[in-house]
Protein backbone atom coordinates (compact mmCIF):
# COMPACT_ATOMS: atom_id res chain seq x y z
CA UNK A 1 0.00 0.00 0.00
CA UNK A 2 1.38 3.42 -0.88
CA UNK A 3 2.03 6.00 1.81
CA UNK A 4 0.53 9.49 1.63
CA UNK A 5 1.18 12.54 3.81
CA UNK A 6 -1.69 13.48 6.08
CA UNK A 7 -3.58 16.74 5.56
CA UNK A 8 -3.48 19.59 8.07
CA UNK A 9 -5.35 22.89 8.33
CA UNK A 10 -4.02 25.22 5.64
CA UNK A 11 -3.19 22.51 3.08
CA UNK A 12 -4.49 23.19 -0.42
CA UNK A 13 -6.85 21.61 -2.95
CA UNK A 14 -6.37 20.88 -6.63
CA UNK A 15 -8.71 23.81 -7.35
CA UNK A 16 -6.86 26.41 -5.29
CA UNK A 17 -8.81 26.19 -2.02
CA UNK A 18 -7.62 25.11 1.41
CA UNK A 19 -8.58 23.09 4.46
CA UNK A 20 -10.19 25.20 7.18
CA UNK A 21 -11.11 22.65 9.84
CA UNK A 22 -9.13 20.15 11.89
CA UNK A 23 -8.97 18.34 15.22
CA UNK A 24 -7.72 20.87 17.80
CA UNK A 25 -6.20 18.14 20.00
CA UNK A 26 -4.35 16.28 17.22
CA UNK A 27 -1.57 18.42 15.77
CA UNK A 28 1.41 17.73 13.54
CA UNK A 29 4.71 19.61 13.21
CA UNK A 30 4.85 21.43 9.87
CA UNK A 31 7.52 22.76 7.53
CA UNK A 32 6.95 26.32 8.78
CA UNK A 33 7.90 25.26 12.32
CA UNK A 34 4.35 25.44 13.67
CA UNK A 35 1.89 22.80 14.80
CA UNK A 36 -1.27 22.40 12.74
CA UNK A 37 -4.50 20.52 13.41
CA UNK A 38 -5.08 17.30 11.46
CA UNK A 39 -8.00 17.30 9.00
CA UNK A 40 -10.42 14.35 8.91
CA UNK A 41 -13.30 13.13 6.73
CA UNK A 42 -16.31 15.40 7.17
CA UNK A 43 -14.21 18.48 7.96
CA UNK A 44 -14.73 21.72 6.06
CA UNK A 45 -12.66 22.80 3.06
CA UNK A 46 -12.94 25.79 0.76
CA UNK A 47 -12.65 24.80 -2.89
CA UNK A 48 -11.29 27.45 -5.24
CA UNK A 49 -13.91 26.55 -7.85
CA UNK A 50 -16.85 25.09 -5.91
CA UNK A 51 -16.94 27.04 -2.63
CA UNK A 52 -17.38 25.33 0.72
CA UNK A 53 -17.20 21.52 0.66
CA UNK A 54 -16.12 18.60 2.87
CA UNK A 55 -13.50 15.86 2.93
CA UNK A 56 -14.81 12.44 1.82
CA UNK A 57 -11.85 10.07 2.20
CA UNK A 58 -9.64 9.14 5.12
CA UNK A 59 -7.21 6.47 6.26
CA UNK A 60 -6.61 5.00 9.73
CA UNK A 61 -4.00 6.98 11.68
CA UNK A 62 -4.18 6.09 15.41
CA UNK A 63 -6.57 3.42 16.62
CA UNK A 64 -9.84 4.21 14.87
CA UNK A 65 -9.05 7.85 13.96
CA UNK A 66 -9.46 8.42 10.23
CA UNK A 67 -7.45 11.31 8.77
CA UNK A 68 -7.44 12.97 5.36
CA UNK A 69 -4.41 12.34 3.16
CA UNK A 70 -2.71 13.75 0.06
CA UNK A 71 -5.00 12.99 -2.89
CA UNK A 72 -8.14 12.35 -0.81
CA UNK A 73 -11.40 13.27 -2.53
CA UNK A 74 -13.64 16.18 -1.62
CA UNK A 75 -17.44 16.13 -1.92
CA UNK A 76 -17.16 18.47 -4.93
CA UNK A 77 -14.86 16.07 -6.82
CA UNK A 78 -11.56 17.92 -6.38
CA UNK A 79 -8.73 16.55 -4.20
CA UNK A 80 -6.53 17.55 -1.28
CA UNK A 81 -2.83 18.39 -1.67
CA UNK A 82 -0.39 18.07 1.25
CA UNK A 83 2.03 21.03 1.31
CA UNK A 84 2.38 22.03 4.97
CA UNK A 85 4.04 18.95 6.49
CA UNK A 86 6.41 16.18 5.43
CA UNK A 87 6.78 14.10 8.61
CA UNK A 88 3.61 12.04 9.04
CA UNK A 89 2.07 9.70 6.48
CA UNK A 90 -0.56 6.95 6.35
CA UNK A 91 -0.89 3.85 4.21
CA UNK A 92 -3.70 4.13 1.68
CA UNK A 93 -5.42 1.27 -0.16
CA UNK A 94 -4.77 1.20 -3.91
CA UNK A 95 -8.41 1.94 -4.82
CA UNK A 96 -8.17 5.24 -2.87
CA UNK A 97 -5.13 6.51 -4.77
CA UNK A 98 -6.40 8.23 -7.88
CA UNK A 99 -3.77 9.04 -10.48
CA UNK A 100 -5.80 11.98 -11.78
CA UNK A 101 -5.79 14.72 -9.14
CA UNK A 102 -7.04 17.49 -11.37
CA UNK A 103 -10.61 17.26 -10.10
CA UNK A 104 -13.88 16.85 -11.96
CA UNK A 105 -14.09 17.36 -15.69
Amino acid sequence: MPKRYIIVVGDTTTAGGQTIEGLPDVRVACTDGGLRAVTCPGHAVTCGQCGRTTVLEGAIYFGNLRVAYDGAALACGHRLVSRKQRLVSVEVAEENTASDTTGPS
